[in-house]
């Protein structure tokens, strides 16, 4: 895990040592590479962005974090000239894009909007959001809170902004994922997995009201489920029976609970209270990777069918938190993921 402070430690050299920095012109492919090379490099673009994934929107409202790639123009001549691969930040209204991280997956955001947690070449990170319009983190805030030998993905912060959760094998014998948390600025880690054995614990989702991690289970009979816990690991409860069922999410008044589910054809989003009951189809055929928004009334999403060329494929999409209204949000022509 050290290789990955090491890596972080070059990134921030290459983005110059301020305090505000975006690019990394080593994320390029071998078109702008290629591009580069030449003596009149004309407009430098790879046309082909990557899906959006792993939305998560800001308490504040007006932006939503994700996953993105795409090429930029850094200097503003109208010329695209460098690829970034990271995290993006899209407004929620207009669909407007830019680039913020250039590195690390699943943004998670603490419940002051000031920070992010990301997982990144197996570790989990902490980085300070200077500003969001335009977008910019603090360089000399980015923080590696598991330093050791071991894979470590989808980070989720506390209600009280004090701890992280996030899955990981380290230190189990037979390299089973379970769902630790870390108080931040202490060395301390806390396994809450209960029953290792019978299964894998993934993809926590800390309630930012009460103290209930909703998470999907490996469980032998029915497969991939939902259950909760709290914070300690106790009161483990199976909230799904059928399918395979992923990344939980809770409402921002912790009452209900959305998530994706495989039947072994297709992905759709559905919707259930956090005991399990009420549970409904709130977006099928290929709808994946969705957040609340921070009042609860919209959910943000992906449409990432098997079928390339489907209009509104790879994009973010926003529905109302019933289903209903249905609208793409962002627009570019996307390749293969």
């Amino acid at each position: 895990m050290k290789f990955s402070i090491f890596l972080l430690i070059a990134l921030s050299l290459i983005f110059g040592l301020n305090s505000c920095s975006l690019f990394d012109n080593n994320q390029m492919p071998d078109c702008l590479k290629t591009k580069k090379g030449e003596d009149s490099p004309g407009i430098v673009t790879c046309s082909n962005p990557l899906f959006f994934s792993r939305p998560d929107w800001h308490p504040a409202g007006e932006w939503i974090a994700a996953e993105h790639a795409d090429s930029v123009d850094t200097n503003k001549d109208g010329k695209k000239d460098t690829w970034f691969v990271g995290i993006w930040l899209v407004h929620a209204q207009s669909g407007q894009t830019q680039p913020l991280l250039p590195f690390g997956d699943a943004p998670d955001w603490n419940p002051d909007g000031t920070h992010l947690a990301v997982h990144a070449g197996g570790g989990i990170y902490t980085v300070e959001i200077a500003s969001l319009h335009p977008a910019r983190y603090d360089t000399s805030s980015i923080n590696l809170i598991t330093d050791f030998e071991a894979p470590a993905f989808y980070p989720t912060w506390s209600g009280d902004g004090e701890w992280i959760a996030f899955d990981t094998n380290y230190e189990d014998p037979n390299g089973t994922y379970g769902i630790v948390k870390k108080k931040l600025n202490e060395n301390t880690i806390i396994d809450i997995t209960k029953y290792r054995s019978q299964g894998a614990w993934r993809q926590g989702d800390w309630s930012k009201k009460n103290d209930i991690i909703a998470f999907r289970k490996y469980d032998v009979e029915v497969d991939w489920n939902i259950f909760i816990a709290n914070s300690e690991g106790n009161s483990l409860k199976r909230l799904t029976t059928k399918g395979e069922n992923y990344h939980p999410k809770f409402s921002p008044d912790s009452r209900r609970i959305i998530y994706e589910h495989w039947d072994g054809i297709n992905k759709s989003i559905r919707i259930m209270n956090s005991d399990g009951d009420g549970k409904k189809v709130l977006a099928k055929n290929w709808a994946s990777d969705m957040a609340w928004s921070p009042d609860g009334k919209k959910i943000v999403y992906v449409f990432s069918n098997q079928y390339y060329d489907r209009p509104g494929n790879g994009q973010l999409w926003i529905m109302n938190a019933d289903g209903s209204n249905k609208k793409q949000l962002t627009n570019f022509k996307p390749t293969m993921p």
